[in-house]
């Protein structure tokens, strides 16, 4: 793992983890999504009305949260320009997504409790941790579907752009570099499909997921 202090190193140019006074400038253009565990949704804390951020972990799930005690936090900084950084951060951590100077810090959750949420505090080694719920917003993937940019189906994928949600629907043919959410339909979601000049193509239905199977990646920001 790269030290925490210093900057991080990734084929893609992008690590996500949090640096003191800094954070990561450079994304991936798609968020490669990976691994059987994809969570039932996505943690945003609220930094700009909670300073620091707690970090619990055993918990005993039947006592509240004034009975437990933090194991470590993170602490969070605004300059002049509102724009947000950290103070101090755990060299253990490495959230879902980080850019602290767009706003955007996502833990993926794999449970929620009466007073805590599960989440993954580090996605390099699936390390869990526990946060307190009333510290930002829980998003499900349906809802967080529809915060992000754009999506894009799986190389892997040869899902087809149908006329309705249901595989049995028509086929669209359609020529087209992304797709911009415009409802999510259980398993399925409805977009508009535009090239890279995101001149719009057309709309159409596509599969996101079946199950616990992804078959889309998303972008944030582009």
């Amino acid at each position: 793992m790269v030290p925490f202090n210093q900057p991080p190193v990734s084929p893609r140019g992008d690590s996500g983890r949090l640096i003191k006074g800094n954070s990561v400038q450079a994304l991936p253009l798609f968020e490669q999504i990976e691994g059987p565990e994809n969570g039932i949704g996505f943690f945003k804390p609220n930094f700009y009305e909670n300073p620091s951020l707690y970090f619990y972990g055993n918990v005993n799930l039947e006592k509240g949260l004034t009975e437990h005690l933090p194991m470590d936090s993170v602490v969070f900084t605004q300059n002049q320009f509102g724009e947000f950084s950290t103070s101090y951060a755990p060299p253990w951590l490495y959230p879902e997504h980080l850019k602290l100077d767009y706003g955007v810090l996502y833990f993926k959750v794999l449970g929620i409790g009466h007073d805590f949420l599960k989440v993954i505090a580090n996605k390099d080694n699936a390390q869990v941790s526990y946060l307190n719920k009333n510290q930002g917003e829980f998003f499900s993937w349906t809802e967080f579907l529809m915060t992000v940019n754009s999506v894009e189906l799986k190389e892997e994928n040869s899902g087809k752009v149908r006329l309705k949600p249901f595989e049995q629907a028509g086929e669209i043919a359609i020529e087209y570099e992304f797709i911009q959410p415009l409802i999510v339909n259980e398993e399925w979601l409805y977009g508009k499909f535009v090239d890279g000049q995101l001149k719009e193509k057309g709309k159409g239905w596509i599969r996101w997921r079946k199950g616990n199977k992804l078959y889309i990646n998303y972008s944030l920001f582009s």
